[in-house]
């Protein structure tokens, strides 16, 4: 009795061990869609209002009211979009707030991350910011690589001839396209410097009149779902198409020891040695060491 009890137990944890893997395996219905955030902080920001706050703390409400509105979403072939996320913030500097998570399991604690951000002040390096969030998207995320996007807020500064130490913004934007990211650029206010945004953008579709910080939330609110509803329409193809996009499993074993290789073939014949002394001299030498010996 009590051995059946064992073998009963232990068929209840291999199958609890089973279903957890299941729930942690992506299911084939899902398309995962990368969305990270790379928010300006600098003081071309911070001091267009008093307090210094105000334009950070709108920027900081503007992208939690965009991770609320990422929701799992049906494409018409029955697959569902799906949602991965992240941020950072910069100015000369940058400062991640949190890497690119799950929404159905991370949502709130990246909301909360996006709470704890400061605004930083000093200088406006969008380039390198922007070359950040590239990296970021490339090293986790989905595994279909058209489905990686990110949002540029910032106030378009510095103008042109200010220095930019990452190549620009317009290399930062060739960069993305080179690894078929998508990029938003998303004004503060609508008073921005648009010439710069319309470079950050890696398509006219992607800038538009976006704007983050508005006296209206309603303003907010459709730049959100103006984005969403970009991503979504350009997500189909992707999600629709059902080539083998699976992603790779984790590394294998080590494999067997492989056989002993055959012997190599003989070696080529040696350089020819230098000439040895004469005879004579050798005969002259070994007389010489001889009597030496005696001697002794």
């Amino acid at each position: 009795m009590a051995r059946n009890g064992f073998i009963l137990g232990a068929l209840c944890a291999l199958w609890a061990a089973i279903c957890a893997q299941d729930v942690q395996r992506p299911s084939f219905r899902e398309c995962p869609v990368d969305l990270f955030f790379v928010l300006d902080t600098s003081e071309s920001v911070a001091l267009r209002a008093k307090p210094p706050e105000f334009y950070i703390n709108q920027i900081k409400t503007f992208t939690k009211l965009f991770i609320d509105e990422l929701k799992d979403m049906r494409q018409p072939c029955d697959r569902d979009v799906t949602w991965n996320s992240g941020a950072l913030h910069y100015s000369d500097d940058t400062e991640l707030v949190m890497e690119l998570v799950d929404l159905n399991t991370k949502r709130a604690d990246l909301k909360a991350a996006i709470d704890t951000i400061k605004y930083i002040g000093k200088g406006t390096y969008t380039d390198c910011a922007i070359k950040e969030g590239i990296a970021e998207l490339l090293k986790a995320g989905s595994h279909y690589h058209e489905n990686k996007y990110i949002v540029v807020v910032t106030d378009g500064h510095p103008v042109t001839g200010y220095k930019e130490p990452c190549g620009g913004i317009q290399e930062a934007a060739n960069e993305a396209r080179q690894h078929a990211i998508k990029v938003f650029a998303v004004a503060i206010s609508p008073d921005q410097e648009d010439t710069r945004l319309s470079v950050i953008a890696t398509n006219p579709n992607y800038r538009q009149n976006f704007t983050a910080a508005d006296d209206s939330r309603s303003t907010q609110m459709l730049t959100i779902q103006n984005i969403i509803h970009t991503i979504t329409n350009e997500t189909k193809d992707v999600c629709c198409s059902f080539d083998c996009n699976a992603p790779g499993g984790p590394q294998g074993p080590p494999g067997d020891p492989g056989h002993r290789g055959e012997p190599g073939r003989p070696g080529m014949p040696g350089e020819k040695g230098d000439v040895g002394a004469p005879v004579s001299n050798l005969l002259l030498i070994y007389k010489e060491s001889e009597e030496s010996s005696m001697h002794r």
